[in-house]
């Protein structure tokens, strides 16, 4: 993989290799797959991704990139440059890293290249078994330091400091899809639990209004779980 990837970027000078497709199989290595997370939408030759900033966020936020790290090959160079370096956050440090690869390259290239092999893991943090009081602090502790994280790169960026509007569409889309694997297990808990596991475990980083946002955390869970029930009748 690394040889295909090098002699990709030097050929094309790119900042960013992008690879779309990957092998995928499960623990025991009994069947492999080939997967994309693109659906039709993939390269056939090697194609640079548009330069244009907002339609790369639209692409983002309809969920035209994959986020896994091994997926891509990227020069040093840029990284040190652009300062794009992994936060302390888990599980969605892989997501704000590649969010700064999009942001910031000026020669993102997409390749046809099937040549890494994702094996699926039990032990793996995100199939961790938790409580549903232990998954809630969990999620919250990557939302916090994740919109921090990805609102320090958009700040670098001239192009958000004058288009608020897709800077909040981005921290938005990241709140969505980070609090998304919570509501599964917020119908677990009442929303007085969650109101206080949230304040227990959080409040100390919120300063004054720690109470309000926990508040405000339950009510939007509850919200949510009274969306799906009117949805699915």
């Amino acid at each position: 993989m690394p040889e295909e990837f090098y002699n990709a970027a030097k050929n094309f000078s790119a900042d960013v290799v992008y690879c779309e497709k990957f092998f995928e199989t499960d623990s025991e290595a009994t069947t492999v797959t080939i997967r994309n997370l693109h659906g039709s939408d993939i390269v056939s030759e090697p194609l640079f991704e548009t330069g244009n900033l907002s339609e790369r966020i639209h692409k983002i936020l309809n969920l035209k990139f994959s986020v896994e790290t091994v997926l891509k090959f990227v020069r040093r160079d840029f990284l040190f440059e652009n300062e794009i370096f992994f936060s302390h956050i888990k599980p969605s440090e892989d997501g704000i890293w590649t969010y700064g690869l999009i942001f910031f390259a000026k020669k993102f290239l997409r390749v046809p290249n099937v040549v890494y092999i994702r094996r699926l893991s039990d032990n793996s943090v995100m199939r961790t078994e938790r409580t549903p009081t232990q998954e809630i602090n969990f999620g919250i502790n990557s939302v916090v330091a994740g919109v921090k994280s990805l609102d320090n790169f958009m700040n670098k960026l001239e192009f958000f400091r004058q288009n608020i509007p897709y800077r909040y569409a981005m921290l938005e889309h990241f709140v969505h899809l980070a609090f998304g694997d919570l509501f599964e297990f917020s119908t677990r808990l009442a929303p007085s639990s969650i109101y206080e596991t949230v304040k227990q475990a959080q409040g100390k980083n919120f300063g004054e209004h720690d109470v309000l946002i926990s508040f405000l955390l339950a009510d939007l869970i509850e919200q949510q779980k009274n969306f799906v029930q009117l949805k699915n009748k």
